[in-house]
């Protein structure tokens, strides 16, 4: 969303009282678009993100996967000059066609 941000399109989306973007990927022709109850759940649920996924029926089948890995986070710790380390995760999508064969 950052060239959404650069360009001004949240700021004019702001101004026209915009509440929600539904984001979807390109190669998915099965996604309904603007899903009502997904949308619903969200507002329900006052979401900031929400995604829907689907357990592969394979392991060979090729579809994009939600990843999550664990990063060490280095956070000030309650001494002055002390440091806690806390793991954290972070999530991301690999499309199946960026995935290498450990991934399918």
């Amino acid at each position: 969303f950052k060239a959404m941000l650069h360009a001004g399109i949240l700021a004019d989306a702001k101004h026209r009282e915009v509440e929600s973007f539904f984001v979807m990927s390109t190669d998915n022709i099965l996604t309904r678009v603007a899903d009502p109850f997904l949308l619903g759940y969200c507002q329900t649920t006052h979401a900031d993100v929400v995604v829907k996924l689907f357990e592969k029926t394979y392991a060979t089948e090729s579809c994009g996967l939600l990843l999550q890995r664990p990063v060490k986070v280095h956070i000030d710790g309650p001494e002055k000059g002390a440091q806690d380390v806390v793991r954290e995760f972070r999530t991301r999508i690999v499309e199946c066609f960026d995935q290498n064969r450990d991934l399918r």
